[in-house]
C-alpha cells in the first residue's frame, strides 16, 4: 500500500478493519454465502470486512472506476488471496457510456469534457446479472445516480442495501436525502438512518473501545423524517448511513 497517498492510506495501514466506523454496523448485516456488491470499493477496505462476514462460500464484485485506486485494490485482492472476488473497471451511473474523473482517492465523478481523465460509465443493471444480497453505495455524492441505474436489481432481489448518502454534495448531481429516501421507502418496508458519534461525546475510553472493542460508533435515528426536515435549511452532517430492507 502506498501509505504517502493519503492520510486515509495510513490510518488504514496502521489500523486495518478498525479504520473503517461502520464496521460494527456492517457485521451485524453480513451473513455467510452472500452476494456481495461494492460500489465504489476504492482500494479494498470494505472488502476486507465482507469477506470477513460471508466467508469463502460467499461472493464480492467489487467496482471501481479510479486508475488510481485500482493498483491497490488489485494488489490487495492478490496478497489476501481472495478467490471470491470479482473486479469491474468502471464507473456506475444511470446510462451506459463514458463519463469524467477527477484524480484522487476519493475521486468524483464529472463531466467527461471537464474530468482529469475518461473512464467507462454503466448502469448496474446492466453490468450485474446475478442475484445480489447485500448492495453497499459509496460514491461521493453519485448515489442518486447509481440508484437510477440500479432499478431493476433493487425491483428484482430487494438486496440489504447498505448506502452512504453525501448530503451535501447531492445537490451538484441534482438529488436530496430526501428525494433518494422517499424512492427507496416505496421499495423498501425498513429504512433506519444512522450518523456518526461526535468524537466529542465519546471521550478517550470510548474511542478505544470503538478502535479495538467493536463498540458501534454510529447514532441510529428514531426519526429520520424529523431529522433531515430539520437540517432542510441549514448543512447536514458530510455523511449518513441508510440501511434499507425488504
Amino acid at each position: 500500500m502506498d501509505v504517502s497517498r493519503s492520510i486515509t492510506h495510513q490510518l488504514l495501514f496502521l489500523e486495518g478493519e478498525r479504520f473503517i466506523q461502520e464496521r460494527f454496523l456492517l457485521s451485524t448485516l453480513l451473513k455467510p454465502g452472500m452476494r456481495v456488491v461494492d460500489v465504489g470499493a476504492n482500494i479494498g477496505y470494505y472488502l476486507l470486512l465482507f469477506e470477513k462476514y460471508i466467508k469463502p462460500e460467499g461472493e464480492v464484485v467489487c467496482i471501481e472506476p479510479s486508475q488510481q485506486n485500482l493498483p491497490e485494490l488489485k494488489r490487495n485482492i492478490e496478497v489476501n488471496k481472495f478467490t471470491n472476488v470479482k473486479l469491474f473497471e468502471a464507473a456506475i451511473g444511470m446510462e451506459d457510456g463514458d463519463i469524467g474523473l477527477r484524480e484522487g482517492i476519493n475521486s468524483k465523478v464529472i463531466d467527461k469534457d471537464h474530468g482529469d481523465y475518461q473512464v467507462t460509465l454503466r448502469k448496474l443493471d446492466s453490468l450485474v446479472a446475478d442475484k445480489v444480497d447485500f448492495l453497499k453505495i459509496g460514491v461521493e455524492g453519485y448515489e442518486g445516480q447509481v440508484l437510477k441505474g440500479a432499478h431493476e436489481i433493487i425491483i428484482r432481489d430487494t438486496p440489504l442495501l447498505f448506502l452512504e448518502l453525501q448530503p451535501n454534495m447531492l445537490p451538484g448531481y441534482g438529488f436530496s436525502v430526501e428525494q433518494i429516501l422517499n424512492d427507496l421507502s416505496k421499495i423498501y418496508k425498513q429504512i433506519d438512518i444512522y450518523v456518526s458519534q461526535p468524537e466529542e461525546n465519546i471521550g478517550l475510553f470510548g474511542k478505544l473501545s470503538v478502535r479495538y472493542f467493536m463498540k458501534n460508533n454510529l447514532i441510529k435515528i428514531d426519526n429520520a423524517k424529523g431529522y433531515i426536515d430539520k437540517y432542510s435549511q441549514q448543512k447536514m452532517p458530510n455523511s449518513l448511513w441508510a440501511v434499507c430492507q425488504s
